[in-house]
Order: structure tokens, then C-alpha cells, then sequence
């Protein structure tokens, strides 16, 4: 697996889910306003969180030993058994306590809850077995599916039936659905027969994996949305939602590195090639970083233009939190390398303390600046404890293999954000910028200006030009 040509395409692939999704997001915010799409978010955290409850950490121990060199169908069966019965007991649960939660969600029916998991779990579960088969490059086309799929169902039923918040929740479920029938049918391992010691050693490895994944990733990206929904107004929820959408765009080339870099370091690990992981670590990181540093200093200048241009006025208290959340997104970015890292090389147990530590740090701190501050706390303790799970990380990981740090091109990256930060906010106070035409206008300037300042430095660009020159040989 050439990691360069996967990477690019599962990059390529999210950009284009990420400008259609957006672009789906833009015309749902201003036609359901931002409680009405604040439902939606919260529907979306609900499902998300509860795969929490739904998944143990069999996912990421699934890609795990399926990567390996033994005992592949057995595992594959063991994983999938073990999926299966824990959505059961989830939706068990979620059944028990349908009351509540449907007066959170504003639910007609819990069973749409219950059908989202099921959904959402299975479709995870797929994507990390082909990622264990070292095809990550084949679910590029999924990824990108999955997201046409929703935003044209929402359209066809906001258009069509009735303008609220239903159709996007149908469309939401039809796009899973139709996903895991793709993957179904793309799954080259066939079945085996496990036995008592393929499931205790997933098992053995979801218990830290579970904490190491899952805390750090879907309590990540929902509990503050989740707390806001608790203490604070749907609308709310919709904006700080979009705001987190935003700056979402950022950590895509290091989400599509992360994804790529799992399996082939467990296969290095397993063949105790530690040099070669020490290099494949240090050669991720510059491009991990290539768009969100850049992107902080222009959202310092743009947020308030953004956010009223594209999404309307009423999404303009979310312009603070949207400029710390994109300085959160630059750690966040970073993280995903080495958290890939210390799991790959069965560290797991180190990062399943270290997102103990920082994820009920979130909890506490969102559940305490929320109340105080409203969503700018909820910005600000995402913020911090993605600094201190970012820091632990790099820490534990050098600890562990020890790293080498492009420093000088990490420094080039911010020094070429930093002018071209200035030259935005320059030229952009020669004109007020109040239309769509003219915030694309500044932000291509900034790009332009950027592009030709990082490529000036020869030791990106050899990086960059031989990625694109094995991109185009596939």
C-alpha cells in the first residue's frame, strides 16, 4: 500500500464530501433557521455519543488484529458477533429510557434513534475492516457517497414534502443504509470460526482502544454540543454547531493521513520496523498542518463574514467560538498522527489514560463554562483539553519511538500563515467585504499568497510534487 497515493485520495475524497456537506449545511441553515437545524445537530450528537455506549472499542480492535498476519476470518466473525451484541444491549438501554430522550430530541419516535445507531455503528465497523485489508483507498468513493446521498435526500424532502428537520434525520439514515450495502459487497475476507481466544484478545485490546478512540473522538466532537442542547437554547446549538462544521474543514489531510498511517504502522510494528515508523511519523506531520495553521489566521480576520455571509446573522454569536475552535483544529490535527501512533505500536493503554484524563477535563470544564460563558466556554474547553491530549501524546509517543520534528518547516508553515494573515487583513480593510463574491475573492488571495510562499520552500515541495507525480501514476 503506497500510504502517499491512499492518503491523497481519502483527502481528495473528504474535501469534495466536505464542500458538498457544507454547501448542503449553508442552504438547510437558512431555511430552517438555526434552531431548526439545531435539531438535527443534536439528533446527530445523540447517535454519534451513544455509539459510544453501542461500541466498547471493538471497531478499533477489529482493524487492529484483522491488520495482522493471523487468524484474519476468525476475527472478522469475532468482531462482527461482538458488534452486533452490543447494539442490542444499546438499544435495550435506549428503549428503557425513551421518555427522556425523546423530550431532549423533540422525537416523534425513539426507534429513529435506535435505527440511526444500529446504521452508523455498522457502517463504522465496514470501514475499519477494509482499512484493515489495506484498502483505505477503496472507501474514498463511499465517504464521498454517503454525503451526496444525505444532502440530496434532504433537499428532495425539504422541497417536496415539508421544510423542517425530518427530512434531514430520513436522509441521514437512507445514506447508511445505502453505505453498508456497498461495503458488504467490497469485503474480501470470508468468515471463520472463532473461538474463546479471538474474543478475549479483542477484548484484551477494545478495553484501552475503547478509551484511547472513542473518548478522544466521538466525545470530542459531541459533548459540548450535547451540554449546549442541556443548558442552553437549540439555537445556540445551531450555531456553535456550524461554527464547529467550520473548522471541521481543517483537520482533513491529517484525519485521511491518520486513517491511512493505523494499519500500515501496526504492520510495521509487528515486524519491528521502528525506524521506518519513526519516518513515516515525522513525514505526516508537515502535511498535517499545511491548512489548518494557515486557516486560524485567516478566520481571526474573516469569522464575522463567514459566518453572516453563508449562514445568516443569527449565526454571528458564534464568531469567537468559530476563531478558537480553528486554533483548536491546528492540535487537533497533530494528535491525530501520534494518537494513530501510540495505538498502532500497542500503546493503547497509555492513550486510553491520557483521553481519560483529557475528556473528563472537556466534560468538566464545558459543564462549568458553559453556564458562565455560554458557547464560547464550550470553545474554549475543547480548546484546552485538545492542547493537553495533543502535548500527553507527542510526549508518550517519543517516549515510546523516539521522534524526530521537521522544525524548520514547522516554523516556514506558521511564518507563511502569518504573512499571509497580514496581507488578508490589508487588503481586505480597503473595501468592506458584505458579499459572497467578494469573502471568495479575499480567501483565493489568501491562498494564492500562501501556496506561493510554502512552496517557495524546497523541502515541501519535492514532498508535494512527488505525491501528486505517484498520485497521477494510479
Amino acid at each position: 500500500m503506497d500510504l502517499s497515493i491512499s492518503a491523497s485520495k481519502l483527502t481528495i475524497s473528504r474535501i469534495f464530501s466536505i464542500i458538498i456537506g457544507f454547501a448542503g449545511i449553508t442552504i438547510f441553515s437558512q431555511k430552517l433557521g438555526a434552531s431548526g437545524i439545531g435539531k438535527f445537530f443534536l439528533f446527530q450528537a445523540t447517535v454519534a455519543v451513544s455509539g459510544i455506549i453501542s461500541d466498547l472499542g471493538v471497531q478499533t480492535a477489529a482493524e487492529k488484529k484483522i491488520s495482522g498476519k493471523e487468524d484474519k476470518r476468525e476475527f472478522l466473525t469475532a468482531s462482527v458477533l461482538l458488534k452486533i451484541s452490543t447494539l442490542i444491549i444499546a438499544s435495550f438501554i435506549i428503549f428503557t429510557l425513551k421518555a427522556p430522550i425523546n423530550h431532549f430530541l423533540n422525537l416523534s419516535e425513539i426507534y429513529l434513534l435506535i435505527v440511526g445507531i444500529w446504521l452508523s455503528e455498522l457502517y463504522k465497523t465496514g470501514i475499519k475492516i477494509l482499512n484493515a485489508e489495506l484498502r483505505v483507498g477503496e472507501t474514498a468513493v463511499l465517504r464521498l457517497w454517503r454525503q451526496v446521498c444525505w444532502v440530496l435526500g434532504s433537499i428532495i424532502y425539504l422541497l417536496f414534502i415539508n421544510i423542517s428537520s425530518d427530512g434531514l434525520i430520513l436522509a441521514f439514515l437512507l445514506s447508511y443504509l445505502t453505505s453498508i450495502f456497498w461495503i458488504g459487497a467490497k469485503i474480501s475476507i470470508t468468515p471463520g470460526y472463532p473461538t474463546k481466544f479471538h474474543f478475549k484478545s479483542l477484548f484484551d485490546y477494545a478495553a484501552y482502544s475503547y478509551l484511547a478512540f472513542n473518548l478522544s473522538g466521538e466525545i470530542y466532537n459531541w459533548a459540548d454540543t450535547i451540554l449546549i442542547g442541556i443548558f442552553l437554547t437549540s439555537a445556540q446549538v445551531g450555531a456553535y454547531e456550524i461554527a464547529w462544521r467550520i473548522s471541521g474543514l481543517l483537520p482533513v489531510i491529517s484525519e485521511a493521513i491518520g486513517t491511512t498511517i493505523f494499519a500500515y504502522i501496526s504492520k510495521e510494528y509487528s515486524d519491528n520496523n521502528l525506524e521506518t515508523i519513526k519516518e513515516t511519523a515525522s513525514n505526516s506531520l508537515i502535511p498535517s498542518i499545511l491548512l489548518p495553521v494557515p486557516a486560524f489566521f485567516g478566520v481571526i480576520y474573516l469569522s464575522d463574514e463567514i459566518l453572516t455571509i453563508f449562514f445568516g446573522k443569527e449565526f454571528v454569536m458564534a464568531s469567537i467560538p468559530l476563531i478558537i475552535l480553528s486554533s483548536e483544529k491546528i492540535f487537533r490535527s497533530v494528535h491525530v498522527i501520534y494518537g494513530h501512533l501510540l495505538s498502532a505500536t500497542n500503546e493503547q493503554r497509555i492513550a486510553g489514560r491520557i483521553s481519560i484524563l483529557s475528556s473528563a477535563l472537556n466534560l468538566i470544564m464545558n459543564i462549568i463554562l458553559i453556564n458562565y460563558i455560554g458557547i464560547i466556554g464550550a470553545a474554549v474547553a475543547t480548546a484546552v483539553s485538545a492542547i493537553i491530549n495533543t502535548t500527553l501524546h507527542i510526549y508518550y509517543s517519543n517516549r515510546h519511538i523516539s521522534l524526530s520534528f521537521p522544525v524548520r518547516d514547522i516554523l516556514w508553515v506558521i511564518l507563511s500563515s502569518m504573512i499571509m494573515g497580514i496581507l488578508v487583513a490589508t487588503v481586505g480593510s480597503i473595501s468592506d467585504i458584505d458579499t459572497g463574491v467578494k469573502l471568495v475573492l479575499i480567501i483565493m488571495f489568501g491562498v494564492l499568497v500562501y501556496t506561493t510562499l510554502i512552496l517557495s520552500r524546497e523541502s515541501i515541495r519535492s514532498g508535494a510534487i512527488s505525491t501528486v507525480k505517484r498520485l497521477k501514476q494510479t
